[in-house]
């Protein structure tokens, strides 16, 4: 149980950095295969494609840790709004039949 806990904090991490890592490779990628169509020059090229690849893997960062944040914060009020109900039909039952 402690192992599951500490595979899903470590993997809770790597949400956000894995969009960063997608979308930033994209992005230099396309760079420069655009640059190999257009035949510019390498140093521009690759100046580019850096420059687009910090700039996408930031937005991908912000992605992902948001899409983070929205998961846990559905999956936490979903969890309880469900152990609330539970409380209130027990202590219902409880109620409803003398010991």
């Amino acid at each position: 149980m402690a192992t599951e806990s500490l595979t899903a904090v470590r993997r809770k991490k790597l949400v956000g950095r894995d969009f960063a890592g997608i979308l930033g490779s994209l992005a230099l990628f396309t760079v420069v295969l655009r640059g190999l169509k257009n035949g510019s020059g390498i140093e521009s090229m690759l100046f580019s494609g850096w420059c687009s690849l910090l700039l996408f893997a930031g937005i991908g960062l912000l992605i992902g840790l948001l899409a983070e944040w929205i998961v846990e914060d559905s999956v936490r009020t979903r969890f309880h709004t469900e152990l609330l109900g539970k409380e209130t039909n027990d202590s219902s039952s409880n109620e409803a039949s003398p010991a």
